[in-house]
């Protein structure tokens, strides 16, 4: 009885440790199994890594592969130039690419000229059309020029040469000069600065035996690049008496005069604002009245023929320049609209007790 007490005991942790045993060599196994699975995967991972740089450019940069470069290439590629199919959209927003990106030697496309601040043309009776450019440079400077390329000014200038012809086509600017019409400083030294081979400017200027305040004379231009006379307004100095009349008269006297010599484009400057010390915006105010009373005078025809098709105010806001002239004569060419609406209502207006 106690033999089998002691068998039964036996042969129970016998069987109890072979079924661990069994356990654990089944377990290892499994392990094993999900191992070599494990490892097949990131084998898999990296062929297709390698699958994706073949693909890119530049194979031979480094290249950051993670989660935002897809796990499976599509099973074809849209070839260059063709417009690739849409796909469903999803809840991510995908990032935006160019259409086009420029080749480092390409050039980009240039800017629309922005050298002309203000253009308009003023139409008056029996189809008379003057032009009125406010631009950022030089009396000096050529309407010609590089600086008016592709402007709505180089636009008039060429229907203006084709339907006057280049003999025709006469340009004028304006000198801020000085009652004896000698060389001075400002726009007035680089005008006889650029003729000094020429003695033929200053010989007749003193002929002219100088010019009242207030007042304009006109001259040839005597080599002076991009044009065929020079009209000479002189203004009159902080603290005279009658300043903006005199300015007024100033201004509309060179009017008259380039008309007079058949000029179909006026480059005028801004007077008095330099060392005469006149204000700029009153500069301003006299410019506008005076070309205001320039285009009511060719209106009632009192002025007759006109000539004049445009009229540019250079202002000058490089060194030795003032950068305030160009916004204020800019901004007194939008309020000079509302001026010319009055000359032609007063003009249209019938006679009073009719």
């Amino acid at each position: 009885m106690v033999f089998l007490i002691v068998f039964g005991s036996l042969g129970g942790v016998l069987f109890f440790t072979l079924g661990i045993f069994i356990f654990r060599k089944f377990r290892k196994k499994d392990s094993m199994q999900e191992q070599n699975e494990e490892n097949k995967t990131v084998k898999a991972d990296e062929n297709e890594d390698e699958d994706i740089r073949e693909i890119l450019p530049n194979s031979e940069d480094k290249y950051e592969i993670n989660e935002r470069i897809p796990s499976r290439l599509p099973e074809t590629l849209t070839p260059l130039g063709e417009k690739p199919s849409e796909v469903p959209s999803s809840n991510e927003k995908p990032s935006e690419i160019p259409a086009k990106i420029p080749s480092p030697s390409e050039k980009p496309s240039e800017e629309p000229n922005s050298n002309v601040k203000f253009f308009e043309r003023f139409l008056l009776d029996g189809g008379e059309k003057i032009a009125l450019a406010v631009v950022d440079g030089s009396a000096v400077d050529s309407l010609r020029g590089e600086q008016m390329k592709g402007t709505q000014v180089e636009s008039l200038l060429t229907v203006l040469e084709q339907n006057f012809g280049s003999k025709e086509l006469v340009f004028a600017t304006l000198n801020a000069a000085n009652s004896s019409l000698r060389s001075g400083g400002g726009i007035c030294g680089v005008i006889f600065g650029s003729v000094k081979d020429s003695p033929g400017l200053a010989k007749e200027c003193s002929d002219l035996g100088g010019c009242p305040v207030g007042s304009a004379k006109i001259t040839g231009s005597y080599g002076l690049p991009g044009f065929s006379y020079v009209a000479h307004g002189v203004s009159p100095q902080k603290g005279d008496a009658d300043i903006e009349e005199k300015l007024t008269n100033a201004y509309h006297e060179a009017l008259v005069l380039v008309n007079e010599k058949k000029v179909k484009a006026f480059n005028a400057c801004c007077l008095g604002i330099g060392i005469f010390g006149i204000p700029i915006l009153i500069s301003v105010k006299c410019f506008y009245k005076a070309l205001s009373d320039y285009f009511s005078k060719v209106q009632s025809g009192e002025i007759s023929p006109n000539h004049l098709a445009l009229v540019v105010m250079s202002c000058y806001t490089g060194p030795g320049g003032n950068k305030e002239s160009l916004p204020a004569f800019t901004e007194g060419a939008r309020d000079f609209q509302t001026m010319y609406e009055a000359i032609i209502q007063h003009h249209q207006a019938p006679p009073s007790g009719l």
